[in-house]
């Protein structure tokens, strides 16, 4: 002790103390042990070192270890924040219509940087107010000239919202109010001030827009009006001639989690106009010569008139590798997520070269930094341009780069929300020491970065972390005195309370800024106070279990209250006190295994210190793997286990049955009847429309995309029907097991199914059926040039369906016999006919062509063929084939061919056919499929069900 003091006032070190104890000796080999404890001093702790052990005998050695007794500290950090109730955004759409202009003006609807089709002034908001499509009719139900139609199609086709549900309408009639004749009613003094042939405007109707697609507050629509081409009469803000459309939020929308959506779009238009010579350049008269004497060869230029090269993106500084000017959306998303991003990316095609990039983050992120286009060199020798350009692709007159700079524009179509997101700082403070801040950390910091940036702050070198939820840290280690806080934060949150002091919007309720709290964490502590303060804070003391540096172990929070020296004052302590937890048991309701085959238990456990199970089964055998530390005991179809709950649900983890092979129990008798219910098949009817201008005949082939979602809820009935109904309930969303067995391995096969397509190529001028007896009514034959195998029905138009059809079928059962669980629940895997309740029947017909008359009314007319498509039994979610088309808005694989003189064969009497002759194909929906309305009710002694449709699902008859 006096030679550590003596080097301690050597070293300068003041107040310091020393004391020594003689340690026993742990291993044979140890000659001499001591306990050094050393006090005393401020500033940095002494390293205290073996200096040298010259004095010793060779052999002999000095070895420093430090104490496990060293007194740490340990803290509990957390981000408090309201998680905020959703509100669904409703914007209000108001329309007055002047007489001036007629009901089939259009005004289109920008949202997100994107731009609508044009929408009629006298269009429907929905389809339900719109008569039945039969005759001729100006718009009727299914034609896709309402708003809400609009809409979907415009909103869904952007990839702005998943599917046609996340967009609503409600509104009258008509999206705008008609105009008010004044001559023969009494008007409003606003209304004559509106006048036009005596006719004023009305109060404008009221329509509105829901967005459920889109969580949180979404941006306004807003209304373009400058597509009417009347001759202006009273010209404003709004259409000519006095109509006004206007939106206006009427409710705010509000979400926990808003993902940031941002877009990258390129364009061939520079962000910065060039500037040029008000003079223009001279060139020589004659050919330059470079050193020979011999005239140089004519400069070669040549210009793609499209954007090449390549371009990067940045986020927080980092920058993605270099990406090609048509980069593919997968590619996009790669390199962004190289980044430790959490994106994802999809792509349109805008025109020649051009796209634009929609990149959506991960939930949770709030309002991210925009992403960037960083100016940079890359490849292997730095001297490759990491920018777009446009025009020349090559020149002999220049040095690359070649052509002028091409823009990429980058824009924020969605602000990104949270419940709290932001950055915040910590700050570790020694007993008599400046202390210092960690950098900024954001608020899903991860347990390692978060440590690795403690670790350098002074007294926090053996800090360790853990995550226990999200935002909330368990910060242990740290020296004893060291105080940890918080320096800064700069949270925010979905809602801003400072806003909120007057507004009556419900999102504004309980506001509550979000806040970084540190807590020290202790095995006990003493409260002294006021009674109301002491309480407030013993309310709030919250156990945390297995940290190394605070005793305890098991335990609860347990508090006293003893009088203080006044009465106003009473003094609490707050102390963790161990408790051996009473064991209890989880299981699911009802267990289920095949008759003969072994199958897993799960879903069994137990909690509490220690713990004696036993379960019995009615027949079979009950049996679990050996496991150390739990005793088990097996009988047939009983199996006990003792032991700490911890290795009792290690074995309940291995639990199996094995059902007999015939099950006749005393306990369960089932008794199984059948109901049929049968109902004509819904008619599904869509046309497909080819055409040609410029005095040219269609030719080559398109292709039909066919959607197989159709499928996913006859897939939900076939896993009951082949299961049986006893395990219905477990589609029950709400249901405890809901996660597991049939809704589990449904949630799966749905997934997998939304976006399977079948792709269907089918001849520009294809029959409509196979030879013979597939004519079409009315029309030439169409016989089908016959092979070797007889008849190839499969290159009609109808066959092409079938086999679309089939394939759909045979993916969606491929897709649910992937599934080990429903795999094991089919004794024989059925066929792909009797697996769906819903069997597709195809007919088509195609209208004659008259190839005399096509040819007579020469250029005007468009040369092509109409097929009408009907399919029979399709679900009320079947929707028509979409057409394929490549970068440029063509049908892929369709061209034409010249026309010919009846009197002529093909080649020979060819007529004039236009340069920019070309083609395209269409498709309509005419029918919708409508479920049939019937209702059956069924009755079980005496009681009766309420009335349920003919073709209600196995979960709702079993309800």
């Amino acid at each position: 002790a006096a030679a550590l003091a003596a080097a301690a006032e050597a070293a300068g070190i003041a107040s310091f103390n020393a004391t020594v104890e003689t340690a026993p000796k742990l291993r044979a080999a140890t000659l001499a042990g001591y306990v050094v404890e050393i006090g005393g001093g401020d500033g940095e702790r002494p390293v205290v070192a073996v200096e040298s052990t010259r004095g010793l005998r060779k052999g002999v050695d000095v070895v420093l270890t430090a104490s496990d007794g060293w007194p740490q500290r340990a803290y509990a950090v957390a981000v408090d924040a309201r998680v905020p109730d959703p509100i669904t955004e409703v914007q209000l759409l108001r329309c007055a219509r002047s007489h001036a202009d007629s009901e089939d003006e259009t005004f289109t609807l920008t949202f997100q940087g994107l731009e609508s089709p044009p929408i009629k002034l006298g269009a429907a908001p929905t389809p339900a107010v719109l008569p039945a499509c039969l005759g001729t009719l100006p718009a009727c139900r299914g034609d896709g000239s309402t708003l809400l139609e609009i809409l979907q199609g415009w909103l869904v086709g952007e990839g702005v919202i998943d599917t046609k549900d996340g967009v609503a309408v409600e509104g009258g009639d008509r999206l705008c109010a008609g105009p008010i004749n004044c001559l023969t009613n009494e008007c409003t003094k606003a209304q004559n001030a509106t006048l036009y042939g005596g006719w004023g405007l009305r109060a404008p109707a009221e329509t509105r827009i829901r967005v459920p697609g889109l969580a949180g507050d979404v941006e306004p629509f807003a209304a373009r009006t400058t597509y009417t081409s009347l001759n202006p009469w009273n010209r404003g803000p709004g259409l000519t001639n006095g109509t006004f459309v206007t939106i206006t939020e009427e409710l705010r929308g509000l979400a926990p989690l808003v993902a940031e959506v941002q877009t990258v779009e390129t364009s061939a238009t520079p962000t910065e106009a060039p500037t040029f010579e008000t003079e223009a350049p001279t060139f020589e008269t004659e050919a330059p010569t470079y050193g020979t004497g011999v005239p140089s060869q004519q400069p070669t230029v040549m210009d793609t008139s499209g954007i090449h090269g390549v371009f990067r993106l940045g986020f927080r500084g980092a920058a993605t590798i270099p990406l090609p000017h048509d980069a593919s959306a997968r590619q996009m998303e790669d390199a962004l997520n190289a980044l430790g991003t959490n994106v994802t990316v999809t792509r349109v095609a805008l025109g020649t070269n051009s796209y634009r990039w929609r990149v959506t983050f991960a939930a949770g992120g709030g309002d991210l930094p925009l992403l960037s286009n960083p100016s940079a060199t890359c490849g292997d020798s730095g001297a490759e341009e990491c920018h777009l350009r446009v025009g020349e692709a090559f020149s002999s007159l220049v040095e690359p780069p070649y052509g002028r700079p091409a823009s990429v524009t980058i824009t924020e179509v969605r602000r990104g929300a949270a419940s709290v997101w932001g950055s915040f700082r910590l700050r570790a403070t020694p007993p008599f020491r400046r202390g210092a801040a960690t950098s900024d950390l954001r608020v899903d910091v991860g347990p390692v970065a978060l440590e690795a940036s403690l670790r350098r702050l002074p007294g926090c070198a053996a800090a360790t972390v853990s995550m226990r939820n999200a935002s909330y840290w368990v910060v242990d280690g740290l020296d004893d005195g060291v105080a940890l806080a918080v320096d800064a934060d700069q949270l925010k949150s979905s809602v801003d309370c400072a806003t909120c002091t007057e507004s009556t919007w419900a999102g504004c309720a309980d506001c509550i800024d979000p806040t970084v709290n540190v807590r020290r964490l202790v095995d006990h502590a003493v409260v002294t106070g006021a009674p109301d303060a002491v309480a407030a804070v013993l309310s709030k003391a919250t156990y945390v279990p297995e940290v190394a540096s605070v005793k305890g172990g098991l335990g609860r929070v347990a508090y006293e209250v003893t009088s203080g020296e006044a009465s106003s004052k009473v003094e609490g302590r707050v102390f963790v006190e161990a408790t051996a937890t009473p064991p209890s048991l989880e299981a699911p309701a009802v267990a289920f295994a095949d008759e003969g085959r072994r199958a897993p238990i799960d879903g069994i456990a137990t909690r509490g210190t220690r713990a004696a199970v036993t379960l019995e089964a009615d027949g079979g055998i009950l049996s679990v793997a050996p496991v150390r530390g739990a005793a088990v005991a097996e009988d047939g179809p009983s199996v006990s286990i003792n032991g700490p709950s911890d290795r009792v649900n290690a074995a309940l983890a291995t639990l199996t049955y094995e059902a007999p092979p015939s099950y006749h129990s005393d306990r369960l008798a089932r008794e199984v009847q059948v109901v049929r219910a049968y109902a004509p098949p819904s008619l599904f009817m869509f046309a497909v429309r080819t055409w040609a201008t410029g005095n040219a005949l269609v030719d080559g082939t398109f292709t039909l995309r066919l959607n197989c979602d159709y499928l996913i809820d006859d897939v939900k009935e076939a896993i009951i029907l082949h299961h049986g109904t006893k395990n219905g309930s477990r589609f029950d969303p709400v249901h405890p097991n809901a996660s597991m067995g049939l809704a589990g391995v449904y949630a799966r096969v749905e997934r997998r199914l939304a976006n399977r397509t079948v792709d269907i190529t089918i001849d520009a001028d294809a029959a409509a059926r196979g030879a013979g007896a597939a004519r079409d009514a009315g029309g030439d034959a169409e016989d089908i040039r016959r092979g070797d195998g007889g008849n190839k029905h499969n290159v009609s138009f109808e066959g092409k369906l079938r086999e679309g059809f089939d394939a759909c079928a045979r993916d969606a059962l491929t897709v649910a016999g992937a599934q080990a669980e429903f795999d094991d629940w089919l004794v024989a895997k059925p066929n792909v006919t009797s697996f769906f309740g819903q069997v597709l029947g195809v007919s088509v017909i195609r209208a004659p062509v008259d190839m005399d008359a096509c040819v007579r009314r020469g250029l005007q007319h468009a040369c092509g063929y109409d097929w009408e498509v009907t399919v029979a039994g399709a679900p009320s979610s079947f929707r028509a084939p979409a057409v394929v088309r490549d970068g440029s808005n063509k049908p892929v694989g369709m061209t034409v061919k010249q026309k010919f003189a009846a009197s002529c064969g093909a080649g020979e009497c060819n007529l004039a056919m236009a340069a920019d002759a070309t083609s395209d194909v269409s498709v309509r929906t005419t029918r919708r499929s409508v479920a049939a309305a019937s209702e059956l009710t069924l009755a079980f002694a005496g009681a009766s069900t309420p009335p349920l449709r003919a073709d209600a699902s196995a979960s709702v008859i079993e309800a």
